[in-house]
C-alpha cells in the first residue's frame, strides 16, 4: 500500500511539473487558461492521493522501506521527519486560525449588519384553474390542467338512406351479378314482412345446375371529404336452401366500390363465407370500410350474393338483407394561426424582489412554437429581450421561453412583481399545448410593523408610541420614517418626531431586533418641544421599518390626544370661618383634562412676600386626584399649622397641575385677617362687694386681652363645690362689667364663696378662663361663719 501511494505521489510530480513549464511557455491567455484550469485540476487531485501518504503513513515507515529515502541515509529520514512535523504544525494551527476568524467575523458581522437570509422559491401556473387566466375563449382552452389551442375545425357526415325498407326500396337498385344465357333467372324484391322487423330485401336463385351467377342490391352516396371514417351495418339470413345436392359455393357479400358495375370478389368488405344451411337474422355492427372511401366523390354500397351450381339441378337459395346502412364522418382538425395569447389575471407580486432567477415552460408544441412577453407594470406595458436589454414589445416582439430564462436575471426588480403573457403559435394543423409555466425568484421579506399605539404618558408627558416589529428573517432593523400628522393625511404636512433619546423606555431608531412572531419597542416623542402650549384630539404618526434591504409599509395610528395647555386657577378667595380657626378657600378650576389633577397650596404671612407657612392641615379639594369645577373649596386648620396668631396680611395661593404633568400659574387671594390667638387674663375675677346673708348673686368682676371679642360668662361656686350655671355678662369687649353672678342659692351665714370664674370667647371660638381659687372680701361678719372670710 505505501509502495502505491509513493508512486502515484511521483507519478502526479512529474505531472504537474510539466503542466507548470507548458503555462510558463502558454504564449497569450486564450492558451494559458485551459493549462491554468487543468493544473489547479490535479493539484487538487494531488493533494487529495498525497495526504495518506503525508499525513497518515509515518516518515519511519517510509524509511523503512526504502521507497523514498534509502535505509542508510538517516540524515534524510530525520529531515524529512523534522518537515512533516513543522508542516503538519502550521497546516493544523492555520486551519484552526481560520475557523476561529471565520465564526468570530460571522458573530460580529451578524450582530452589527444582521444577516438577511434570502427566500429563494418559486411560482407554478398549472393551468388547473380557468378563472385565473384571462385569453380568447374561442380560440384557447384551459382544461384538464393545460392551455392549449382550440380545435376550431367542424364536423361533417353523411349515411345512406332507408335502411329499414319498412315501407319501401326506395334509394335502392337490384341488377344481376353475371347472369348469362341458359342460367335461371336471379331476381331481387321487397319482402313486406319477416324482416327485422317488417321489410327486408330478397335475393332469390331458382333451382338449377352449371350455374355461376348472382345478384346485388345497390345504393350510391356521395362524401364531400377525403378520408372520412366510414362504417357499414346490416343484418342478413338465409330462408332457402337446397343440400341435395349442394352448391359448390353459396356466399353472401358487403361491396364498397367506386362504380356502379357488377362487383368483383376480392374487393368486398365483408363475405359470409360458405352458407351450410338456413339461418335466422345475423347482424353486422360498424363495420370499419374506411380504406375503401378515400377521396370525396360518389361510391356504391353493395349487398350481394353469389352462387355456383353443380351438373345436378339444385336450389333455390333464397337470402335476405334488412337494416343496411353506411355512415360516413370526417372532423376536420384546424386551429388558429393568429398566434392567440394566454395571460394570468395577477401578477407574481412579493415584498421585495431580490432577483428573478429562471423561467421554465412545460409544453408540447407538436411542431408549433410558444413566445413570450413579460411585465412588471401588471401588463401597462410588455417588454421582450432584444438581444441587448429588456425593452417596450411591440405585437409581434417576442421570444421563446430558452431566450426568456437565459435573460430573465436582468429583467426589472424595481417594481416587486413580473406578469407573462404566452402566444401560443400554430401553423393551423399544430395543437400547442402548454402544461405549465414556472418562475424562480428570491425575494426579502420586508418588516411589518404591528400592534401600533401612541398615547401621552402621565409621568413625563411624552408621547409613547409602542409597536411589534415582524420580520420573517428576524433581520436587524431601522426605522427609517417616524412621522406625525395633525390631521392623518401624510401626504406632504408630517413632520418627523423628535425622539425623547433621553427617556429610558426609548428603543431608538437603528439597531431594533425581530421576528418571525414580532418583538415589542417603543419610540419616545418629545411632542412638547414641536407642539408647544396645544390641546389635539387628532394627532397621528407613522412608522416605517427597513431591513437594510428594503423598507416595509408604513403603519399608521388611530388619532389620539395630546394636552399641552395648563390647568388654570381663577378667583381665589380665603377667610377664616366665624367660630372657627379653620380657613375656608375658594377657587375655580379649568382645563382639557377634567381629571386627575393635582391642586396644590401655599400660605403667606407676609402680604405674599414669602410662602412659608406650614399647610399640612387641609382637607376638600386639594391635593391629587382633583377635578375642574367652579366653586372648589378647601379647608385649612390654621389653629393646628398656624396657631397663636393674630396678623391681617395673610394670603393663600392655588395652582394646579394635569396628569400630563402641565402646570398652571400660581393665583394668589386678597390679603386676609386671621386669629389663632387664645384670649389672655388682664385682671384676675374676684368679689367686687360683701355678699350677705339672703343674697342669690354675688358680683363678680375680671378683664382680658382680646382684639376679637365675643362672650363672657360668669361663674361662681360655694362651700369648695362646682361651680353653678353660668350668667352672661357684656359681650363684644373684653373689659366686661362687673356682673351679679347667680350662686344657685340663697346665702346664709353658713355658706361662704369658695371661687369665682369668667369665661371670655373670641369671636373664633378660642377661649380662656379667669379663674380665682382665693377670695377677697372687705367684710366677712355678714357670714354666721365669720372665719371662711379673710
Amino acid at each position: 500500500m505505501i509502495e502505491r501511494f509513493s508512486i502515484i505521489f511521483l507519478r502526479f510530480s512529474g505531472i504537474i511539473f510539466n503542466l507548470k513549464g507548458r503555462l510558463i511557455q502558454a504564449e497569450g491567455w486564450h492558451r494559458a487558461l485551459p493549462i491554468a484550469v487543468e493544473l489547479i485540476v490535479v493539484e487538487m487531485i494531488f493533494t487529495v492521493v498525497s495526504l495518506p501518504l503525508f499525513f497518515i503513513v509515518s516518515p519511519k515507515k517510509i524509511q523503512e522501506s526504502g521507497f523514498i529515502f534509502p535505509s542508510k541515509e538517516k540524515e534524510h529520514f530525520h529531515n524529512f521527519s523534522v518537515r512533516r512535523k513543522i508542516t503538519l504544525t502550521t497546516t493544523f494551527g492555520a486551519a484552526l486560525i481560520y475557523a476561529i476568524k471565520i465564526i468570530f467575523v460571522g458573530i460580529v458581522s451578524l450582530y452589527l449588519f444582521g444577516a438577511t437570509p434570502l427566500l429563494a422559491a418559486i411560482q407554478n401556473w398549472d393551468f388547473s384553474t380557468a378563472g385565473d387566466y384571462t385569453y380568447d375563449s374561442s380560440k384557447i382552452e384551459v382544461t384538464g390542467g393545460v392551455a392549449q389551442l382550440k380545435n376550431l375545425g367542424s364536423t361533417t357526415s353523411g349515411a345512406t338512406t332507408n335502411p329499414s325498407f319498412d315501407s319501401n326500396s326506395t334509394g335502392w337498385t337490384y341488377a344481376d351479378w353475371d347472369q348469362g344465357g341458359g342460367e335461371v333467372d336471379v331476381k331481387g324484391d321487397r319482402q313486406t314482412t319477416g324482416g327485422n322487423p317488417n321489410g327486408w330485401l330478397r335475393i332469390n336463385v331458382p333451382s338449377g345446375s352449371d350455374d355461376e351467377l348472382g345478384g346485388y342490391w345497390r345504393q350510391s352516396f356521395i362524401t364531400t371529404v377525403a378520408d372520412p371514417t366510414t362504417t357499414v351495418s346490416f343484418d342478413w339470413k338465409v330462408t332457402a336452401f337446397d343440400s341435395s345436392p349442394g352448391p359448390i359455393t353459396f356466399k353472401l357479400f358487403a361491396f364498397v366500390d367506386t362504380g356502379s358495375g357488377v362487383p368483383v370478389i376480392g374487393n368486398e368488405v365483408w363475405t359470409s363465407g360458405e352458407i351450410t344451411g338456413t339461418s335466422g337474422w345475423a347482424s353486422v355492427s360498424n363495420l370499419d370500410v374506411s380504406s375503401k372511401v378515400t377521396a370525396a366523390g360518389t361510391y356504391y354500397l353493395k349487398i350481394a350474393t353469389w352462387v355456383e351450381t353443380p351438373g345436378s339441378a339444385t336450389g333455390p337459395f333464397t337470402l335476405g338483407y334488412d337494416n343496411v346502412q353506411l355512415n360516413w364522418t370526417k372532423t376536420t382538425v384546424s386551429y388558429d394561426t393568429s398566434n392567440p395569447t394566454i395571460t394570468p389575471n395577477s401578477s407574481l407580486t412579493m415584498s421585495k424582489t431580490i432577483s428573478w432567477n429562471g423561467f421554465t415552460e412545460t409544453a408540447t408544441k407538436n411542431g408549433g412554437e410558444i413566445y413570450y412577453q413579460l411585465s412588471d407594470d401588471d401588463g401597462s406595458t410588455w417588454k421582450y429581450w432584444n438581444g441587448s436589454i429588456w425593452t417596450t414589445a411591440g405585437a409581434t416582439n417576442y421570444n421563446i421561453a430558452t431566450e426568456v430564462n437565459t435573460n430573465i436575471g436582468t429583467f426589472p426588480t424595481t417594481n416587486n412583481k413580473i406578469k407573462w403573457k404566452a402566444f401560443l403559435s400554430s401553423s393551423g394543423t399544430q395543437q400547442v399545448i402548454l402544461d405549465n409555466i414556472a418562475i424562480d425568484y428570491t425575494e426579502n421579506s420586508l418588516p411589518v410593523i404591528n400592534n401600533l399605539s401612541a398615547s401621552q404618558g402621565t409621568s413625563t408627558g411624552r408621547v409613547y408610541i409602542t409597536y411589534d416589529l415582524q420580520d420573517n428573517d428576524s433581520d436587524p432593523e431601522s426605522l427609517t420614517a417616524y412621522e406625525y400628522s395633525l390631521t392623518g393625511a401624510f401626504s406632504g404636512e408630517q413632520v418627523t418626531m423628535t425622539a425623547a433619546t433621553g427617556d429610558g423606555l426609548h428603543s431608538g431608531v437603528t439597531g431594533l431586533t425581530s421576528s418571525p412572531v414580532g418583538i415589542s419597542h417603543t419610540f419616545v416623542w418629545d411632542a412638547f418641544s414641536q407642539l408647544g402650549a396645544v390641546y389635539n384630539t387628532t394627532v397621528y404618526v407613522r412608522l416605517r421599518a427597513n431591513d437594510g434591504v428594503g423598507n416595509g409599509a408604513y403603519a399608521t395610528s388611530t388619532a389620539f390626544t395630546v394636552d399641552y395647555v395648563n390647568p388654570v386657577v381663577s378667583n381665589v378667595v380665603a377667610l377664616q370661618t366665624a367660630g372657627s380657626t379653620n380657613v375656608q378657600i375658594t377657587y375655580d378650576l379649568t382645563d382639557n383634562t377634567s381629571d386627575n389633577l393635582l391642586v396644590e397650596i401655599y400660605i403667606s404671612d407676609d402680604g405674599g412676600a414669602t410662602w412659608a407657612v406650614t399647610d399640612t392641615s387641609v382637607s376638600g379639594s386639594v391635593g391629587s386626584s382633583q377635578t375642574t369645577g367652579v366653586g372648589k373649596t378647601i379647608t385649612w386648620n390654621a389653629g393646628v399649622d398656624f396657631d397663636e396668631q393674630n396678623q391681617a396680611d395673610i394670603q393663600v395661593r392655588v395652582r394646579a397641575k394635569d396628569k400630563w404633568q402641565n402646570q398652571g400659574n400660581n393665583v394668589a387671594s386678597a390679603n386676609f385677617s386671621l386669629d389663632t390667638l387664645n384670649p389672655v387674663v388682664l385682671t384676675t375675677s374676684n368679689l367686687q362687694s360683701q355678699p350677705n346673708a339672703g343674697d342669690t348673686t354675688v358680683l363678680i368682676g375680671g378683664s382680658f386681652t382680646e382684639t376679637n371679642p365675643n362672650t363672657n360668662d360668669f361663674y361662681v361656686a360655694i362651700n369648695g363645690g362646682a361651680y353653678g350655671l353660668a350668667t352672661s355678662g357684656t359681650t363684644n369687649t373684653s373689659s366686661p362689667s362687673n356682673q351679679a353672678t347667680s350662686v344657685g342659692s340663697t346665702l346664709d351665714g353658713n355658706d361662704y364663696i369658695s371661687k369665682v370664674k369668667i369665661t371670655h370667647t373670641d369671636d373664633y371660638g378660642q377661649t380662656v378662663d379667669n379663674e380665682n381659687f382665693v377670695i377677697a372680701c372687705n367684710n366677712c361678719f355678714g357670714f354666721d361663719n365669720k372665719s371662711k372670710c379673710e
